[in-house]
């Protein structure tokens, strides 16, 4: 059976149809190289001996406002979820 380990991450709801769906509809060029940025930080975040797996959030949780990981601005955050599996 394989582990999982996380990270949590505070992501602006208008980028999390592209990172959990891939639905990069209705965002501008510099929203498409904003995800592509933070993609590579979560790959370069995998714990050693494990592998990403995909993301997920919890409908029970949300900011009003705090600082987005993609962007780097304020916005209204919710915790978006690394999953990780081991190798």
């Amino acid at each position: 059976m394989k582990r999982s380990d996380s990270i949590e991450y505070l992501v602006c709801e208008d980028y999390m149809s592209a990172l959990m769906n891939q639905d990069y509809s209705g965002l501008t060029e510099k929203d498409l190289h904003l995800i592509e940025d933070f993609e590579y930080q979560v790959e370069c975040d995998t714990p050693q001996g494990f592998e990403f797996g995909h993301f997920t959030y919890s409908p029970d949780y949300s900011e009003d406002f705090g600082t987005c990981e993609v962007s780097g601005l304020q916005a209204r955050v919710v915790i978006l979820t690394a999953i990780y599996w081991s190798k």
